[in-house]
């Protein structure tokens, strides 16, 4: 029987187990972030609420298919891997090459009101590239994997669809892990976004292309890794 302590301690790791494992420096955080010096805060926070959602699908297969996501992660990884690889060298040579929006002139030096939100359709986009990221990287499944048994959350209830008690616990945790990783996002959207009205052009233009670069060399980790593993494989 999961009592209401059971479940408010769950509720407690899930969410500091999204947030850690949303926090690294990633992909993601490189669009959110260029999205909201961009002035497209809008774009930036449905990205991340994209990734936060994208977590919740890692976490079901985590909770309702350990034992099949293990196998697929031993079969497909690699293919997974190089797709991922060459899909993210695409993005940030987009993101390099393609032109920021300048900041009005009359909100440099100060943030006085945030800029206007993007159209819904941009927003839809980026939260499906938010969704997609996430859930062809492996590397947040095997985090999410580890984090659970650090902080104990495979123990401290009974977790899948054995028991109306154990379907319950798992939608908290699912819950939970979303709350954590969205808030993460917001913060670095926020935090990104009212950082913008303090910087110059040029210098957005810069961390801009920074983060593209980042994304491309991730890329080309994630790619050099596969085909280093397949070569010796």
């Amino acid at each position: 029987m999961v009592t209401t302590a059971d479940l408010i301690l769950v509720v407690a790791k899930a969410v500091l187990t999204g947030f850690i494992v949303a926090a690294p420096l990633g992909p993601i955080a490189a669009i959110c972030i260029r999205r909201a010096l961009a002035g497209r805060w809008g774009t930036g926070v449905a990205t991340g609420i994209g990734g936060a959602s994208g977590d919740v699908v890692l976490v079901a297969f985590t909770i309702f298919g350990l034992g099949l996501v293990q196998d697929f992660l031993v079969t497909y990884e690699l293919y997974v891997r190089l797709f991922g690889g060459v899909f993210l060298i695409g993005f940030g040579v987009h993101m390099v090459i393609a032109r920021t929006p300048a900041a009005p002139a009359e909100s440099a030096g100060r943030v006085d009101r945030p800029p206007a939100p993007v159209m819904l359709r941009d927003m839809a986009r980026g939260y499906a590239t938010g969704v997609f990221l996430t859930v062809i990287n492996p590397a947040p499944l095997i985090a999410f994997i580890g984090v659970f048994a650090g902080v104990g959350l495979f123990q401290a209830v009974p977790l899948g669809i054995g028991s109306p008690s154990a379907i319950l616990a798992s939608a908290v945790v699912m819950a939970g892990v979303f709350a954590g990783a969205a808030l993460w996002w917001m913060t670095l959207v926020i935090g990104s976004s009212a950082a913008r009205g303090y910087m110059s052009n040029r210098l957005i233009n810069r961390i801009d292309h920074a983060l593209g670069l980042l994304v491309v060399a991730l890329g080309l980790y994630t790619l050099g890794h596969a085909v280093w593993r397949l070569s010796v494989g």
